[in-house]
């Protein structure tokens, strides 16, 4: 009898185990939602697994690299920029990411892209040559958008994933700057209309709006650590409100319309140009955003931490040391070199 029982006991954990694993081979949900990820090139598969379990796609990241390993296909996944619909089983995640995605007709824009990084990602995934994108989005009517007052779009291309099958230059300005609005204005109208009161006494919001984004903008360019992002913030505010010009490096080589990346190093000599953006010749913030930033620096831009920082060095990892005097910035940055 005692037997019996036991087999049965057996055989019951048995298929609780099969049906929890069978469980994790299961689509994450029934919808048809259409989800975009991008895969960098050379990633492990480990990696690929976290990202499709963060963006909600899996179930389990054990199930994919069981899955995909054996049936031989670890060391098969392809980059770029892949389209999975949320209900597919780890079968189909599993076909979708060995698949090309060379002929994808989707766009991804990083954060931080400029107008010329986009414009160039545009014209490789449409074999393209020429500048439409850009002479578009930097010779726009003034009023033509009605939160943008200016006659350049920088800024306001709100980094994402866009369909572009279908889609001229336009139709895809159209796309990320309707993007921009839903997801800045329409979630953070408050919050940035008294951010710009606060920072700038600026009563009129699209104006507000115009100086919150190219704070964000310089945040994006210079921060590497997503935890400083609010403190980078704090010392661009800081040194605003005591008349300091802002010295930020990523503004020495910014030209509208052609930059692509920061200067590896700033000379003595670049901080001398005489540009609307170089903010080690001009006093206050540089003439636009320099370049496209993500929500979360537009979160630090009118939520900045409370600080009395000054200054910050770069690190060789790409962080920072913050310091509120110009005797610790100078001791800080000979230990960095």
């Amino acid at each position: 009898m005692w037997g019996q029982k036991h087999v049965r006991t057996v055989m019951v954990i048995l298929a609780a185990v099969i049906g929890y694993i069978w469980y994790q081979f299961l689509p994450a949900s029934v919808s048809d939602e259409v989800v975009f990820v991008t895969v960098p090139r050379g990633a492990a598969l480990s990696s690929t697994a976290r990202q499709l379990m963060e963006a909600g796609i899996i179930r389990s990241e054990t199930a994919l690299k069981l899955y995909m390993r054996l049936k031989g296909l670890s060391g098969s996944v392809k980059p770029g920029t892949h389209r999975f619909y949320r209900r597919l089983p780890v079968a189909g995640i599993s076909a979708e990411l060995v698949r090309s995605t060379q002929d994808r007709s989707v766009i991804t824009v990083p954060e931080g892209f400029t107008i010329a990084q986009i414009q160039n990602r545009y014209n490789r995934l449409k074999e393209k040559t020429g500048t439409r994108f850009a002479y578009l989005t930097l010779n726009v009517p003034v009023g033509s958008v009605a939160f943008i007052p200016s006659d350049s779009m920088e800024g306001y291309l709100f980094p994402d994933t866009y369909p572009i099958a279908d889609s001229d230059e336009m139709g895809l300005i159209r796309q990320m700057t309707a993007n921009f609005e839903r997801k800045v204005i329409l979630n953070y109208r408050e919050e940035i209309a008294a951010a710009g009161e606060k920072y700038f006494h600026e009563p009129d919001f699209y104006e507000a709006l115009y100086k919150i984004v190219t704070v964000a903008s310089l945040i994006e360019r210079e921060a590497r650590v997503p935890s400083e992002r609010p403190l980078i913030a704090s010392v661009i505010y800081n040194r605003l409100q005591k008349g300091m010009r802002l010295q930020i490096d990523a503004t020495v080589s910014y030209v509208p319309g052609e930059s692509t990346s920061n200067k590896k190093k700033t000379t003595l000599r670049d901080t001398k140009k005489k540009t609307g953006y170089n903010t080690y010749r001009i006093d206050g913030l540089p003439a636009g955003p320099i370049c496209n930033p993500g929500l979360e620096c537009i979160r630090a831009a009118f939520e900045p931490a409370r600080t009395d920082y000054l200054y910050y060095v770069a690190q060789k990892d790409g962080s920072h040391v913050f310091t509120r005097t110009f005797a610790e910035h100078k001791k800080e940055k000979a230990r960095s070199k």
